[in-house]
């Protein structure tokens, strides 16, 4: 390297060290307060600042920053290179920069060789200088030598920061400038209401979470701050944003209907402050099928079995009808029955339906049936077809045949009735001239014209051809309501008239009793299913009950009628047993005993059973008190059947009694200040003064048991069994196989008299949490009394059921007509009734009710929801 290139390095050098400090000297302070940052981020001490005062530090340091370099820029003054060139000059006295540039004034032969020579001089003097220091300039820009430090400072906190580095440093400029401004005292709750097919309870949302909700549901966000937030909804294609409303409260509140896959709702107001990710899951169609497709059983009904499921619930399902082969213009007919579910909106739903379809208009005609669900949503699914004949009601009678011909006409007629003219016809009459109105049967279809004329030809000379004077007026009454119709569904309004004649003229009165116990039993099995009230349970019940008896008195009439004899009912049962009085009245005491314990699914199905049996029961034998007619027809059995009836009664009237008091007690604890002492104190003494004489005469009355006299109201019971009476060492009875202590006859019944006796005695004095106490007392007392005496009855009942077995095995078949041993229906012993003990933790489940709802302090929704317990129990 020659000593001119030397002195052209060393210049550029020197040039640009001059420019470094000149960057030092204009940016310098800016490039120590962001250092100063990063390395307080590296450590991590800007992440332990609250987050206002790190906003509050992160804001300082921007505005800082930017006022240090603004002023930089204008502070900063790019050296020239002249600068450079006097800092080499200055070097020596020959001033080697300035030489390199410099050239001979005059040139001339002697000059040059002079300045050859002092080149030469220049050069060898070059290679021994050095780069001239700056050294004093940097002192006086950084006395401090911050310029080696910081950067030294920064690769420690680096390394002492390894992976958390590049984080931190990201973080320390993402600070929440809205708490400066109280954004961070927002607070948002969000909650969503799924719609209500889906039977699910409205639900909180917890903030930056992801949920899913059903489609449909309704999402609200509330906002509560002093700002104007806003909600932004992110798409999968696009972004929305939406103002926030403010209410009269002072909180903003928005809603929105989830009816997409997916979308993220954010709350903005200087930044994100919440956000909801929310997952929509649509709601799937219901499934339905035919697990059996439809047949025609043995009593003329459509059998047939079905399932359905949904995810959230069925609220309907159908059955669909329609011709198989339809005429000209019945192609879109078609005819809908709801079906029976089990339960409100199940989740999966099965049945086994079998439908009366008889006297539905296409009974006989070969019909295309398929099943429809329909879920609370709306949304319908149909099963596959299947193809029958609707079972069609037999008849034989003439009149009744004749009947339903014309039925049929009118029913299968889809046509509509033609409109009225415009210009009707005049006549002239002593008023003038009037308007004639036309027959509206003449505006009718052909088929209801043509039934119409049927009508009048069935009812001509009346006193030669009906001995029922019934069936004709329902005749005339059919036709007359053909006449006058003015639509088709007046028209069908026959239906129900020529049905009830065609019944008549085929079965008489018989089929006023059959269709009377039909309605009773459908109401019966409707309220079970629907867990109506034990009251009404009770008098659908009696009615039931009623209507059983009635429809046995009227098929052994009709029997007479016919003039068969009832011992020998249709002439090919003579070597069959008869039926008792009291067959029926047990399986109708089982079904009330199952309703009342809450076994409403095995009463169902003990009502099911029993309704088969009527529907198969062809003769019937009235049993004359024959030998073994009533498992309890000896006089030791009846009177203990009598006892249990009196023990029952007994018990009902003092748990109503039990419960008037606790009534009293609530009254009288929610109107300590609703009235003047005075009268308060008189209505309180007058009912309780007629609560006392109730119980008293509740205390006195006699419990006739099976034996001979009384002693204080109960009678002492002969024939104790063995053992009874006995105590152990430690002074208690023992117990017997099914769990029962042996007492001593009337020791239970004597326990209840003087508990009612101290319960009067209690409400005498107005003590009504004293009455309480013993009434309760008598009620289990009387419980138990009813327990034990039912356990007798129990085993009486299997030993004279022993002694009949081999008696029943030998008959070839029931006195109702249902086949002996082959299992197509049953008679009801399927059904399990509640043993005793089952009964007794009944008993001790209703008792436990009772006294809870008298506690005081109990919620309005606490006291609803026992009340309920108590009407379901």
């Amino acid at each position: 390297m020659t000593g001119a290139e030397r002195i052209r390095r060393m210049i550029e050098t020197t040039h640009g060290r001059l420019k470094w400090l000149a960057y030092v000297s204009a940016f310098g302070g800016f490039a120590l307060v962001l250092s100063v940052w990063f390395i307080l981020s590296l450590v991590g001490l800007i992440d332990l600042l609250t987050p206002k005062l790190r906003a509050a530090s992160t804001l300082s340091i921007l505005l800082l920053s930017a006022f240090l370099f603004v002023r930089g820029l204008k502070k900063y003054k790019k050296p020239k290179r002249e600068e450079a060139i006097n800092k080499v000059d200055s070097l020596s006295e020959m001033r080697p920069a300035s030489s390199l540039v410099d050239v001979p004034v005059r040139p001339h032969s002697k000059a040059a060789s002079l300045w050859a020579a002092h080149k030469q001089r220049i050069d060898e003097e070059a290679s021994t200088l050095k780069s001239p220091s700056l050294f004093s300039k940097a002192r006086s820009i950084d006395p401090l030598f911050l310029r080696f430090l910081t950067p030294l400072a920064l690769i420690a906190a680096a390394i002492f920061a390894n992976d958390a580095a590049i984080p931190r440093i990201q973080s320390s400029f993402r600070a929440d400038f809205g708490t400066l401004v109280g954004a961070d005292d927002l607070t948002a709750q969000a909650w969503v209401t799924p719609p209500a097919y889906t039977g699910q309870a409205p639900f909180d949302v917890p903030t930056n979470e992801t949920f899913s909700a059903p489609a449909g549901s309704e999402f609200t966000i509330r906002v509560d701050t002093h700002g104007k937030p806003k909600l932004k909804l992110h798409y999968s294609d696009e972004t929305k944003t939406l103002p926030l409303t403010r209410g009269e409260d002072g909180t903003y509140e928005t809603k929105l209907i989830l009816d997409l896959d997916e979308v993220v709702a954010e709350i903005d107001w200087w930044g994100t402050r919440a956000s909801y990710e929310i997952k929509s899951s649509v709601d799937q169609f219901p499934s339905i099928k035919f697990t059996k497709y439809p047949t025609v059983d043995e009593n003329d009904r459509t059998a047939f079995e079905w399932e359905a499921e949904d995810d959230y619930g069925i609220t309907q399902v159908e059955l669909f009808l329609r011709l198989s082969k339809p005429k000209n213009g019945e192609e879109n007919l078609s005819d809908r029955i709801v079906l029976d579910l089990s339960g409100i909106e199940p989740l999966t739903a099965s049945n086994s339906v079998a439908l009366n379809l008889t006297r539905h208009k296409w009974a006989g005609l070969p019909v295309i049936a398929h099943l429809r669900a329909i879920d609370a949503a709306g949304q319908i699914t149909q099963s596959r077809e299947a193809v029958f004949n609707l079972p069609e009601k037999l008849f034989l009678q003439p009149m009744a045949k004749a009947a339903m011909e014309v039925r049929n006409v009118v029913l299968r007629d889809w046509n509509e009735y033609a409109p009225l003219p415009d210009n009707f016809d005049q006549i002239m009459d002593e008023s003038g001239i009037v308007d004639v109105t036309p027959s509206r049967l003449e505006q009718a279809p052909a088929d209801i014209k043509r039934a119409a004329i049927m009508l009048e030809a069935l009812t001509h000379e009346p006193d030669s051809y009906f001995n029922d004077p019934i069936i004709y007026l329902g005749l005339r009454q059919a036709k007359h309501v053909l006449s006058t119709a003015d639509s088709k569904p007046n028209a069908d309004k026959s239906e129900g008239i020529l049905w009830s004649v065609a019944m008549r003229a085929e079965y008489g009165s018989l089929a006023d009793a059959a269709r009377a116990l039909e309605a009773a039993q459908k109401a019966l099995e409707a309220a079970l299913r629907d867990g109506a009230s034990e009251e009404e349970i009770r008098r659908l019940m009696n009615a039931y009950r009623q209507a059983v008896q009635n429809y046995v008195d009227m098929r052994m009439a009709e029997a007479i009628r016919r003039g068969v004899s009832p011992e020998t009912l249709d002439g090919e049962s003579g070597g069959e047993p008869q039926l008792g009085g009291s067959d029926l009245e047990k399986m109708l005491d089982k079904l009330a005993s199952l309703a009342e314990t809450g076994a409403r699914d095995q009463a169902r199905q003990l009502l099911s059973d029993m309704s088969d049996l009527l529907d198969r029961m062809k003769n019937l034998q009235l049993s004359q008190g024959g030998e073994g007619s009533d498992p309890l027809g000896n006089p030791q059995s009846d009177a203990m059947s009598k006892a249990l009836e009196e023990l029952a009664e007994e018990l009902r009237d003092q748990r109503d009694l039990t419960d008037d008091t606790r009534q009293e007690m609530r009254d009288q604890q929610n109107s300590q200040n609703g009235q003047p002492q005075g009268s308060q104190s008189s209505q309180q003494g007058n009912q309780s003064s007629d609560l006392a004489d109730r119980q008293q005469e509740l205390a006195e009355r006699e419990l006739k048991r099976p034996g001979g006299g009384s002693q204080n109201g109960v009678e002492e019971t002969p024939s104790m069994p063995p053992g009874a009476g006995s105590m152990d060492q430690n002074g208690e009875y023992e117990m017997d196989a099914e769990g029962f202590a042996k007492t001593p006859q009337g020791d239970a019944l004597e326990e209840a008299k003087r508990a009612q006796e101290r319960a009067a005695e209690a409400l005498t004095k107005g003590d009504l949490e004293g009455a309480a106490r013993h009434q309760r007392d008598a009620e289990q007392a009387l419980a138990r009394a009813a327990t034990e005496l039912a356990a007798r009855a129990d085993k009486m009942r299997e030993a004279e059921g022993t002694n009949q077995a081999s008696q029943q095995q030998a008959d070839n078949a029931d006195p109702l007509g249902r086949p002996s041993g082959s299992g197509v229906v049953g008679d009801g012993n399927e059904v399990k009734v509640p043993e005793l003990l089952d009964r007794q933790r009944a008993h001790e489940i209703l008792e436990e009710l009772r006294r809870r709802s008298a506690e005081s302090g109990l919620t309005k929704e606490e006291m609803e929801y026992l009340l309920r317990l108590l009407k379901r129990f």
